[in-house]
């Protein structure tokens, strides 16, 4: 059921949708989001992961913990009730997906994810400015300098 929902839902975003859809590669910083967007860890051709190989039991490890973080930030709104997100973490190879989250400006919703690839749909109703990122404390830094 699922993996039906997941198909549905990226076929409606990448055929279905009027507006702008964009795809960004995880980490991704500053990014401005006026209604949907997609980010994703992107494996290089050889089948290794681009992702950070510092995490806590390695790439590839079964027992790898990492968070998926993503840090929603308004862009002129005074009020913080509509400087919000929906947000969708799922796995690349359709097995999971986590949510729908409600992320306001401002704050960071942090998701514990395995040691497989995968991305985050952000979908909002006004302009926003997005960072998604991969760590095991929230922390920015490590996959910033990681690069």
């Amino acid at each position: 059921m699922k993996r039906k929902l997941l198909a549905v839902v990226l076929l409606f975003l990448f055929c279905g949708s009027k507006q702008a859809f964009s795809q960004y590669p995880i980490p991704s910083y500053n990014v401005n989001v006026t209604s949907w967007a997609n980010f994703q860890e992107h494996p290089l051709s050889s089948g290794v992961s681009t992702r950070n190989s510092n995490n806590a039991g390695g790439v590839g490890s079964p027992m790898a913990k990492r968070n998926m973080n993503v840090q929603v930030n308004c862009c002129g709104f005074a009020s913080t009730d509509s400087c919000k997100a929906t947000v969708r973490v799922y796995s690349l190879d359709g097995e999971k997906i986590l949510g729908p989250f409600t992320v306001y400006g401002g704050d960071i919703l942090s998701v514990p994810i395995d040691d497989r690839d995968w991305g985050v749909i952000v979908s909002t109703e006004v302009d926003i400015t997005v960072d998604v990122w991969i760590g095991s404390d929230g922390s920015k830094k490590a996959q910033r300098l990681n690069k």
